[in-house]
């Protein structure tokens, strides 16, 4: 609800370099959120950043988890990740 501009990501497909941290793929399924509310489902919207950065720039991590494959997982709010959309 505090997220004044943003996107949920619940679907990525990219691409991780382990030494430098850079990631950079496609959100395959996703939502584009304004003043807190969930706008509209987006999809095809790249995102690039540095998971080392990330990791310092998590502002938020959720109680609750879900399961995704086989690890179970809490949602994480991280400040500053390039969106580009076409």
């Amino acid at each position: 609800k505090g997220i004044n501009e943003g996107l949920i990501v619940t679907r990525f497909s990219g691409n991780l370099d382990i030494i430098t941290g850079d990631f950079s793929g496609v959100v395959k399924g996703g939502f584009y959120v304004k003043n807190g509310s969930i706008e509209f489902p987006v999809t095809s919207v790249m995102i690039a950043g540095n998971s080392y950065t990330a990791i310092k720039n998590i502002t938020e991590i959720s109680k609750n988890s879900k399961e995704i494959i086989t690890t179970s997982t809490p949602d994480i709010l991280i400040d500053n990740i390039s969106i580009t959309a076409s």
